[in-house]
């Protein structure tokens, strides 16, 4: 049986502030690794995880120095040491006398392991995640600033760490550094979380601040594995019909290494990649694939092209439909020369994948001519046709929810919260959980769970209303009636600046990082606002270059595209994205209504001209005759596909 809890963020709370749980290893993704690797077996990395609860948060404005823990925020640590009490009793949420104030530090004392400091090794400090800006400084010595919660940032500390020396790391955060919105949307409030009445400079609420991810230091001699991306390609034609096992057209895996040399002289390195599955009537066996390559100092990109043909592996389907098998793919890289006592100049990493077919379908594909037409075609098909999946050629009828962050301080969820909602999802029949662009990405144990028991993720990039826009955070164009900026601010926002190459960088990162799982197959750029601009041109192009092997789609909701995807399938082309030109009001006036009227989706209660897949709230099932196909007025092959989402008012968990 399973129940429905509403308000979760307390109960995860509860949890994380009494089992210790703020500094989980669980909630670790996969980190960067270096070519010095221990081969004690203890560190697979050679990683010096500073995580933990050896943290003092201090702030002279506030006369407190108190224990703080990393993974983790200020207004918990307060909690914890007993100088608030708890944020979501009654009016608490409102008392920011403590912790807003604009000087708190985080520090740490540390001894720095002997590879840091080995002859030959540098040294590289790696922040995961830091909420609100702030001064990275070692030793008094200032390293630069964080300025995007997002992004994954790495200074090099060479030359400051010494042998058997304490070493003094502080993090300082100042409410003048500014983010640009860079932190997740629904900080301080929502329609769902209570507002906080704090902002920063440029108007977007506010709600604690902290190092919400790992923090570790890694030794190198010559180059950094940064990422490894797996991505699947179906090698058939389009399938209307369910594919068997044993009897489709294969796959290709396309296997990429992201290699930063560190070396001034650069490096020889040669990479090694091999898929876990066989044909076990292969007299090969499925080898390693092996190049040797010369490397300059600074960033690489190596792919390989494996092959998986349908008698080696099983496909992967969602939750309902069939299995989840996976397989691993491994990737290794070793530079040549000497390797040092007890050293081995090397770095090993390891994505799982699933083998499935996908198709974000547009157009009436049980017709061979719209078929036929479709096949060369670019661009979404009928703006009056519904939209809906096919996974390995079924159609896939999607029941899931919308996925808001499980605490909004976001912190305090432990690994087992995530994967409590992913089985307690696929135990109550759900096949999809919505991302939502409010909130964060999330650790990869929530998307190794879904991977595991086969829960489809429909993935916003982390842009919203309320001041969380690429580049400029309070670009429009208007969402329901309200213009974020004028027309001319908005035609006048670049992200030729500061603030677009660190998006760059965060977009970059978060698509290598999550792309390999099976489970994700739909990139969308933001949440209610349309999709237009900056959100074609910058934020899609960019995803849709790390990333082919997914639909990409402009918003929630959104018309589609009219050029750069292929009309069959929803997946990118290489042609520029072009957003439906559907919008005809003016978008800097207050009647503009861009976003949502004539959408293929329909987006919560407040929208009624959609037209079929339900992207926000539960309430379109059986939908109306306007969702149908053609209008209502056409006999159309395809009833509506809602995502027929359960969406109360606050966070939600589901406990079996």
């Amino acid at each position: 049986m399973v129940s429905w809890v509403v308000a979760a963020a307390l109960l995860c709370a509860v949890d994380a502030l009494t089992d210790g749980s703020l500094s989980d290893p669980g909630l670790r993704n996969i980190p960067v690794i270096g070519d010095v690797s221990s081969t004690s077996g203890e560190s697979t990395s050679g990683a010096q995880y500073l995580d933990g609860i050896s943290w003092t948060a201090s702030s002279a404005t506030a006369g407190l120095s108190i224990p703080a823990r990393v993974p983790g925020d200020l207004i918990s640590d307060l909690q914890l040491a007993g100088k608030i009490g708890d944020p979501y009793f009654e009016n608490n949420f409102l008392d920011a006398s403590t912790w807003n104030q604009p000087d708190w530090v985080y520090s740490r004392k540390f001894i720095p392991n002997s590879d840091l400091i080995s002859a030959g090794n540098k040294a590289t400090l790696v922040l995961e995640s830091v909420k609100m800006g702030a001064m990275v400084m070692l030793n008094g010595v200032h390293l630069g600033n964080v300025t995007d919660q997002f992004v994954r940032y790495s200074f090099d500390v060479t030359g400051h760490l010494k042998p058997d020396s304490a070493a003094v790391l502080e993090l300082k955060f100042d409410s003048e550094i500014e983010t640009h919105g860079r932190f997740m949307p629904c900080t301080g409030g929502w329609d769902w979380a209570p507002w906080s009445h704090t902002w920063d400079q440029t108007g977007a609420p506010t709600f604690s601040k902290g190092i919400v991810g790992s923090v570790y230091l890694l030794p190198v001699m010559q180059m950094l594995l940064t990422a490894v991306t797996a991505h699947t390609f179906y090698l058939g034609q389009h399938a209307t019909v369910p594919l068997e096992d044993g009897h489709h057209s294969g796959f290709r895996v396309l296997v990429t290494a992201h290699l930063s040399v560190v070396a001034p002289e650069g490096v020889t390195t040669t990479l090694k990649v091999q898929g876990s599955w066989s044909d076990s009537n292969s007299s090969n066996n499925n080898p390693a694939m092996v190049q040797t390559v010369r490397l300059s100092h600074g960033d690489h990109a190596i792919s390989f092209n494996l092959t998986a043909t349908a008698s080696e592996i099983k496909l992967w389907w969602p939750n309902g439909a069939g299995e989840q098998p996976l397989y691993q793919v491994s990737m290794t890289a070793e530079a040549a020369g000497e390797s040092g006592a007890g050293l081995v100049r090397s770095t090993r990493s390891t994505r799982s994948v699933g083998f499935r077919s996908l198709a974000w379908v547009t157009g009436n594909d049980s017709d061979p001519e719209f078929v036929a037409n479709a096949s060369s075609g670019d661009g979404s098909a009928s703006p009056t046709f519904t939209t809906f999946l096919r996974v390995n050629g079924a159609r896939i009828f999607a029941r899931g929810s919308n996925m808001v962050p499980l605490d909004e301080l976001e912190a305090r969820v432990t690994a087992g919260a995530y994967r409590k909602t992913v089985s307690s999802a696929a135990a109550a029949g759900m096949n999809m959980l919505r991302v939502w662009a409010g909130g964060i990405y999330f650790p990869d144990a929530f998307y190794d769970a879904c991977d595991a028991q086969g829960v489809l993720v429909y993935h916003d990039m982390m842009f919203a209303q309320e001041g969380h826009a690429p580049c400029c955070g309070w670009y429009g164009p208007c969402w329901y009636g309200k213009c974020d900026l004028a027309r001319e601010q908005t035609e006048s926002c670049t992200c030729d600046s500061p603030a677009g190459r660190t998006l760059e960088i965060e977009l970059r990162q978060q698509v290598r990082r999550l792309s390999s799982h099976a489970s994700i197959v739909v990139w969308d750029a933001v949440n209610e606002a349309g999709g237009f601009g900056l959100y074609a041109s910058f934020v899609m192009r960019i995803v849709a270059a790390e990333d082919a092997s997914r639909v990409v789609w402009p918003a929630s909701p959104s018309q589609g595209w009219s050029s750069g995807v292929h009309t069959l399938s929803g997946l990118p082309n290489g042609r520029p994205l072009q957003n439906q030109g559907w919008c005809p009001d003016d978008p800097s006036s207050a009647g503009g209504r861009c976003g949502c009227q004539g959408t293929k989706e329909i987006h919560g209660p407040y929208d009624f001209s959609a037209n079929g897949f339900s992207y926000d709230f539960g309430n379109y099932t059986p939908a109306m005759p306007a969702a149908m196909p053609h209008g209502g007025s056409g006999p159309g092959p395809h009833p509506p596909t809602p995502i027929d989402l359960f969406t109360p008012l606050f966070p939600t968990v589901f406990i079996l």
